[in-house]
């Protein structure tokens, strides 16, 4: 029995014509993937203590951790520019780290202290 495959039929698009495409290589060293591990380590380890914390009740409210996510926080940050503007979702401890946050604030800011990123007043939701 032959079984026959869809044809698709392409048809270019016209609206987006005199843009260039991206580059398909990249260029690294050991330091540069070395900074992107430890970026992404501290990032892991952030939240499994907020994890912990969250089931043991110390941070009240929700709280949509990051971990499994660290790679492609610290790869979109890498192609973005200290100017750029990030629009996140709900899961934003991992991105608030990576756009200069530090693990103090991101964690007080998620038991509600003053040294918070907003001072404590809207815990994970408002980083």
């Amino acid at each position: 029995m032959k079984i026959k495959t869809p044809s698709i039929l392409l048809i270019p698009c016209l609206f987006f014509v005199d843009i260039e495409s991206p580059e398909v290589v990249a260029e690294t060293n050991k330091d540069e993937l070395m900074d992107y591990f430890r970026k992404m380590f501290e990032m892991r380890r952030m939240e499994i203590i907020c994890d912990n914390e969250y089931k043991s009740r110390s941070i009240r409210g929700f709280c949509h951790l990051y971990d499994g996510q660290e790679a492609v926080a610290v790869g979109v940050n890498s192609a973005l520019s200290s100017n750029d503007s990030w629009i996140t979702s709900y899961r934003c401890h991992g991105v608030a780290l990576l756009r200069g946050g530090t693990v103090e604030s991101i964690v007080g800011e998620l038991f509600g202290r003053e040294v918070g990123m907003s001072k404590g007043e809207f815990r994970s939701w408002i980083l």
